[in-house]
């Protein structure tokens, strides 16, 4: 069996070189298995940092809508005062307006009532200069001297 040996020599050779693939493998395994674990921690940061971020920002949305909130309150409360203010200043506008017709009314029943009593007097005054005209004449002598 002379091939033995070149046969033996040959597989010693492939059996060398399939260690050193085996080595290959494991450092490449090593490699891929060091990578995958960085990948993952820096993944794992990643969702981290964005978790962090969306926390941020959902608690400055909340923020944003207290303010909003707050800001809308005042808005409001400052529209119901005015709102208040104005139904205060219209009803007392009312009730002056309401008070001057009574006035005017109050003033134009007095003006006719003062107008009647003025005819009155005047019909009376006229009643009496006749009555004084009369009487004078009686009173005075005859201008013949009769």
């Amino acid at each position: 069996d002379t091939d033995a040996p070149a046969r033996a020599a040959a597989s010693g050779e492939r059996a060398a070189l399939l260690r050193a693939e085996v080595v290959r493998l494991e450092v490449l395994r090593a490699k891929a298995e060091e990578a995958a674990a960085d990948a993952d921690a820096r993944r794992r940061a990643s969702e981290e940092s964005l978790r962090r971020e969306l926390r941020e920002a959902h608690a400055a949305v909340d923020r944003a809508a207290a303010e909003n909130g707050a800001v809308e309150a005042r808005a409001k409360g400052g529209a119901e005062i005015l709102r208040s203010r104005l139904e205060s200043a219209t009803a007392r506008l009312q009730f002056l307006e309401r008070e001057k017709r009574l006035e005017a009314a109050r003033a134009a029943g007095e003006i006719e009532a003062l107008q009647v009593e003025l005819k009155r007097s005047r019909a009376v005054a006229a009643v009496m200069r006749r009555d004084l005209d009369d009487l004078r004449a009686r009173l005075s002598p005859p201008p013949n001297g009769a």
